[in-house]
């Protein structure tokens, strides 16, 4: 239990809650499962801490990161899953805690790459990006 008390799964309930709307959420975990909420956002940590302090007492670690936020990079996610045909995409998953887009496809040869640098470019830098190829191009 990371709060003490019958409080405790309130305050994680509305800590859960809470971090969905603060200004630049980045991405949210327990340490191995103990008790250390981390929590990252790419704008004022401080901002967000006392944000989260208003509902959680619990063990909290709140980082700023020059990261997309959660909401840019579903944006992206949806993006690429609007064009998963004509990518050849696999699969797309977002954040985790890298906080960065992850998008596996059949092969990643320049012009993928390049496309899916281009769909996402609203939302994304290619450096906020990892793009995966199941398959290796022969040469």
């Amino acid at each position: 239990v990371r709060t003490q008390g019958p409080e405790g799964f309130e305050e994680e309930q509305a800590l859960l809650e809470r971090v969905q709307t603060l200004d630049g959420y980045v991405t949210s975990w327990v340490s191995d499962g103990g008790p250390l909420m981390n929590v990252v956002v790419n704008s004022d940590p401080e901002v967000a801490r006392a944000a989260l302090r208003e509902v959680f007492s619990g063990p909290l670690c709140v980082v700023q990161r020059d990261l997309p936020s959660e909401e840019d990079v579903r944006a992206a996610q949806e993006a690429l899953s609007a064009e998963h045909r004509e990518l050849q995409v696999l699969g797309v998953g977002g954040a985790g805690v890298t906080g960065l887009l992850d998008v596996t496809v059949t092969i990643a040869d320049q012009a993928t790459v390049d496309r899916v640098h281009e769909i996402v470019s609203p939302w994304l830098t290619p450096d906020q990006i990892v793009i995966s190829s199941a398959l290796q191009p022969l040469h």
